[in-house]
């Protein structure tokens, strides 16, 4: 339990730390009219000012846990499952082959949790909105999505409609 909560803290500090770069980094990539990675910066606190480095945030912040706990929930069920298959014991040493399926089929179920957590991530960080403070009252614009939970409702209804 105590590594779980370790790796959790651990893991949403560093999400924190790093995700400014990283929607900065998106929207250079995503977005043509940044010049350089100062320009992106700059152009992202003068319209959105601090809270525009950290959109979307919470959803890879929430699922950093479940992801790991899936992770490594998957690689040691798998692994005990193939040592007691191959060797008759769970608890017998397993092989390098055996050690690289176990990681394989947790990688392989990880991407069910973190590919639609990327896109919500991805999509916010992409969605550019003026700060509150820099509106005026005549010309409040409302972004697309409010958040990651409705911005994958969203992806969903509108991947439904257009079948």
């Amino acid at each position: 339990m105590a590594d779980f909560v370790a790796g959790g803290v651990g893991g949403a500090v560093g999400v924190a730390v790093g995700y400014p770069l990283d929607t900065i980094k998106v929207r250079i990539q995503t977005q043509r009219s940044f010049h350089g990675v100062w320009h992106c910066i700059h152009s992202t606190y003068q319209l959105e000012k601090l809270p525009g480095f950290f959109k979307g945030m919470s959803m890879p912040v929430s699922t950093v846990c479940v992801s790991s706990s899936i992770i490594f929930g998957t690689y040691r069920n798998c692994l005990h499952s193939i040592c007691k298959l191959r060797y008759g014991n769970s608890g017998a040493k397993p092989s390098k082959a055996d050690i690289f399926a176990s990681g394989y089929a947790a990688g392989a179920v990880q991407t069910l949790v973190t590919s639609p957590a990327d896109v919500a991530k991805v999509r916010l960080q992409t969605q550019m909105h003026p700060h509150h403070s820099l509106q005026s009252a005549s010309l409040v614009s409302v972004p697309k999505y409010r958040g990651p939970v409705h911005c994958l409702m969203t992806i969903d209804r509108d991947r439904t409609s257009t079948r």
